[in-house]
This record gives C-alpha cells, sequence and structure tokens, in this order.
C-alpha cells in the first residue's frame, strides 16, 4: 500500500479475538480493534498489504498508527526515570506453529522475527535498562510457537 506507513514503533497483538496497538509516546494509549483491523495493520507491517478498507485505514489514522509516508515519525516522550524499577516485554517470534487448536487467534502465516530484528531488540532493552536503571526486566517469547525457534530464543 503506498501513501501510508505503520508507526515502527508500533507494537502489535491479538487476545482473545480482539486486535491491540500501542503505539509508545501517543496520548492514545493501547488502541482495542477487530480481529480483521489486527490482521490488515500485521499485513501492512509485514510488507503484505492486499486487501484495502477504507474505514479500518481511517480509524488507524485517527488514532496514530499509521501515519502518511510524507510525515515524520512521533517523538517519543520518555517516562520519568526515577518512577521505573522494572519493565515487562512479549517478544512475539513467529506465527508459525506445529498444532492446530481451534481457539487460537495467530494467523498462522509462517512469518517470524529476524535476527537483525532480534538483534534490534536486544540493544534497545539494554539501552532501556541502562537509561532507565531498572532492576528488573522480564522478557517472555511469544508467538504461535515460539519454541520453534529455540535457537533464536537464545
Amino acid at each position: 500500500m503506498t501513501g501510508y506507513v505503520v508507526d515502527r514503533t508500533c507494537h502489535v497483538g491479538l487476545v482473545d479475538g480482539y486486535g491491540y496497538a500501542f503505539v509508545p509516546g501517543s496520548s492514545h494509549g493501547v488502541i482495542i480493534f477487530d480481529k480483521g483491523t489486527a490482521c490488515l495493520l500485521q499485513q501492512m507491517m509485514a510488507g503484505d498489504f492486499v486487501k484495502w478498507d477504507a474505514g479500518r485505514l481511517e480509524r488507524l489514522l485517527e488514532v496514530g498508527i499509521l501515519r502518511s509516508s510524507n510525515v515524520g515519525p512521533i517523538k517519543l516522550q520518555y517516562a520519568p526515570k526515577s518512577k521505573l524499577r522494572s519493565f515487562g516485554v512479549w517478544l512475539h517470534m513467529t506465527n508459525r506453529c506445529n498444532l492446530d487448536c481451534p481457539y487460537c487467534y495467530i494467523c498462522k502465516d509462517g512469518a517470524r522475527m529476524t535476527q537483525g530484528v532480534a538483534a534490534q531488540f536486544v540493544d534497545k532493552m539494554e539501552e532501556s535498562v541502562d537509561v532507565h536503571q531498572l532492576k528488573l526486566l522480564a522478557i517472555r517469547f511469544a508467538g504461535g510457537e515460539p519454541s520453534l525457534l529455540r535457537t533464536e530464543c537464545r
């Protein structure tokens, strides 16, 4: 899709059949939406956008998850260092799974985190621990089935 990009700091996921997205520094907080919008957003983030949906795209623009490709990224606002002591993060490793559970909400398209993205994540987490003088960092591996990527999880 031309003309729009997903904010590079956007975090996306699915819980109980609903999608959510969060852009750090945005005044909108965590945005909850339907599974169709979540799949559209995941496709756009993967560069696989296939279907135009004006209503969903307009809502994603309104809440700052999408932006015009002609506009720069939003400026991040950090919490005061004195307030942060710990940080927890879910690292979505892959959409692959060796099961076919009827209740699963993951789009099992085989997508996976690249080594480059994983390295950037580690660098950013190390930077955040240093900048905010964190005492605890909890990383939870998620995905379709993250144990399919045991080597990458190490």
